[in-house]
């Protein structure tokens, strides 16, 4: 059976000839309507995008020229941009309205702006004021007026001013942030309706050739030029789109970067100087360091715009800018607040001295000339130091008592910087004076090594001496190690002055055995940080060899706390000197927590007694038995013991009956010049206990 007859009739025939092409004609124009329908929709949805686009870059605008008019020092300037500006979104907002009023984000957008429009208008007509604009205040922002309005002589009137202004400043720039996330929530949900509406076109332009196909050959070329136009146009769209999109996002960052930078300098502006301190003091109180904030002033910068211009003023604060950057660490920020006012911030400090260098650092840097066109020009520098935790854990009270100390930087003279506590001050001063000595104190000879007697207490025989450092400073005398071998070790010259005491005691002690006078064993202290030196070994060789002394003649003194400290790091090279014939000694033993363990391991030959443990024997029991501890370890690993700071026969004669042969302190001898020391070899009548 088939369904149609195999001749069937003429007018049959034309009769479904016609109710075929009608068909196919019907669900053309159906499918041609449809599309239509698809294409008006995505038209109209593309100039939605197009207004809440225009809307969302007016706000964008806005809220950055809030940011800048709180921070600028232009206020009249900014405050008439910023009106303009205000003025471009609300029509732009009542446009979107028109087009969107129903939609919820665009209701919320504009209920929030009708929270803060009369904060606005409010904020220009009190800054249309003269009130805002004397004359002493037209170069500084409304931060830096209210800063120093805070404590000033001036009437509470302007201060409270001020305030109000900042406060609704902020409140307004935090208002307009919550409209920009609501923005970018309603851009988010028009990219998706666009999204679905293109790939409702795109379905339908791929169905709709085949189904048209199948129907009427005829109509093939036409609907394929159609739907290639259709997917031409869309990929237009598409493009035009993600350029918009992408457009939006360089002009957020650019804004973004505008609201937190100097436009002059491209420096960190007040802004995000306040909260890079914010997090700094955070990070600060979990680590248990120090921040510190230097607060830097150009010298009689005024007189550089009054007579060259302000383009050769601003090219000058670009040169500073540029000297900052070169000279400070990375972590460290550095912001300009405006003016010839720049601030820097120090993290990790460990100790008020470090600022103290940095700050000297940056005044010698500015002090040097700086070459405009074809003038040279000179400023020097004011500073103001205020540190965390010391003077505050608040960042903008730490940036108002920089503030402060740079003025009383300025009282002193200029050209120097002050700490925000006077006693710091005054202690960076004369810690800083005293490193400049030091390091010219060798090439002034001004060091000197003294020599202390180490004696047999039953035979009272010369065993040797210990060689120590003497400064003959030219103001204050004869200064012993406690007055500067610390600030040695914090500015590293311990290495330098380790390596001068070495070689200086060799040569006499060689010398003293050439004539005869056997002196016995030189004992030399050897800093932690020359043990860490990665050729100390061939150092320590190459000065005995230059001296002629031999290594038996001598004993390095290692501090037991270091040892204790990297025992992994210090044992390698302590074998060596010791294979070498060196003799190796503990020194101030007993006061590290020693490790029996690691001492064992330790190729030393002496311990060394703590004089903290000797001076009051024999009459206290706790030092008695920490005394006897040690010479019963010493005898135990078969080490030579010997006590320091021995003052006393009571003492010496105690030391005698446990065990302690070998002692060196006042009772037989304070520390002495080599000329003293010679004289006493050569008596050598020294009385046992």
């Amino acid at each position: 059976m088939t369904l149609w007859p195999v001749k069937p009739h003429a007018r049959n025939i034309k009769r479904l000839s016609r109710i075929g092409f009608f068909a196919l004609l019907c669900g053309l124009l159906v499918s041609l309507a449809v599309l239509a329908w698809l294409l008006e929709g995505h038209r109209h949805l593309r100039h939605e995008g197009q207004v809440v686009n225009q809307a969302f870059g007016s706000m964008l605008a806005l809220h950055g020229g809030t940011e800048h008019l709180l921070t600028s020092a232009r206020i009249h300037e900014h405050r008439v941009i910023w009106v303009q500006q205000r003025d471009r979104f609300e029509a732009d907002l009542a446009r979107l309205h028109g087009l969107l009023q129903g939609d919820p984000q665009v209701n919320e957008i504009v209920r929030l702006w009708q929270v803060v429009r009369g904060d606005v208008r409010d904020i220009n007509h009190r800054l249309e004021q003269d009130y805002f604009h004397p004359v002493e205040m037209q170069d500084k922002s409304i931060l830096r007026r209210l800063g120093e309005s805070f404590g000033s002589n001036e009437s509470s009137a302007r201060y409270v001013a001020l305030k109000q202004v900042a406060d609704s400043l902020t409140y307004v720039i935090q208002y307009q942030g919550f409209m920009l996330e609501e923005f970018r929530r309603l851009m988010k949900g028009h990219t998706a309706a666009e999204q679905q509406r293109f790939m409702a076109i795109h379905r339908l332009s791929l169905l709709l050739p085949g189904a048209i196909w199948l129907a009427m050959l005829a109509f093939v070329l036409l609907i394929g030029r159609l739907i290639g136009r259709v997917e031409g146009e869309l990929l237009d769209t598409q493009t035009t789109l993600r350029k918009s999109l992408e457009t939006l996002e360089q002009q957020r960052s650019e804004l973004d970067y505008m609201a937190h930078h100097d436009t002059l300098t491209s420096l960190a502006n007040r802004l995000m100087l306040h909260d890079r301190l914010v997090a700094a003091i955070q990070r600060a109180k979990r680590n248990g360091r120090m921040v510190a904030v230097l607060f830097i002033d150009l010298d009689r910068f005024k007189h550089v715009n009054d007579s060259f211009g302000h383009g050769v003023g601003d090219e000058l604060l670009r040169q500073v800018a540029e000297r900052l950057r070169g000279s400070l660490r990375e972590p460290d920020t550095i912001a300009r607040l405006g003016g010839d006012e720049f601030v820097v911030m120090l993290e990790e400090i460990e100790a008020p001295l470090s600022v103290a260098h940095v700050a000297g650092t940056i005044i010698e840097l500015l002090q040097a000339p700086h070459l405009i066109g074809d003038r040279e020009l000179f400023i020097t520098t004011s500073i103001g130091i205020s540190l965390f935790p010391q003077d505050s854990d608040q960042a903008e009270q730490l940036l108002r008592n920089a503030d402060s100390a740079m003025y009383r930087a300025k009282q002193e003279g200029r050209n120097t910087f002050h700490f925000y506590t006077a006693d710091m001050t005054e202690e960076a001063y004369r810690r800083i004076t005293l490193e400049t000595q030091l390091r010219q104190a060798r090439v002034r000879d001004e060091l000197e090594v003294y020599y202390q007697p180490q004696i047999d207490a039953r035979n009272g025989i010369f065993t040797g001496m210990e060689a120590l450092i003497r400064w003959n400073h030219p103001q204050r005398g004869l200064l012993t190690p406690a007055h500067f071998i610390e600030l040695a070790e914090e500015t590293g010259l311990i290495g330098t002055i380790g390596e001068w005491v070495l070689c200086e005691s060799t040569r006499q002690f060689a010398d003293w055995y050439a004539r005869g006078l056997n002196p016995g064993v030189l004992a030399v202290n050897l800093a932690g940080k020359q043990l860490l030196q990665a050729d100390l070994f061939e150092r320590i060789v190459h000065t005995l060899n230059a001296n002629a002394c031999l290594p038996q003649w001598l004993e390095l003194e290692v501090t037991e706390g270091f040892v204790m400290l990297r025992p992994d790091e210090t044992i390698g090279v302590l074998r060596r000197l010791r294979e070498y014939g060196i003799k190796l000694a503990i020194d101030d033993f007993g006061t590290g927590y020693s490790s029996l363990a690691y001492l064992k391991r330790l190729p030393i030959t002496k311990l060394k007694i703590d004089k903290s443990f000797v001076l009051d024997l024999p009459f206290d029991s706790e030092s008695n038995a920490i005394v006897r501890t040690i010479i019963g370890l010493a005898n135990t690993l078969g080490l030579d013991v010997i006590a320091e700071g021995v003052e006393g026969q009571e003492q010496c004669r105690y030391l005698l009956q446990q065990g302690c042969e070998l002692v060196q302190g006042y009772y037989y001898g304070k520390p002495m010049p080599a000329r003293e020391m010679e004289r006493m070899l050569e008596r050598r009548n020294i009385q046992p206990c």
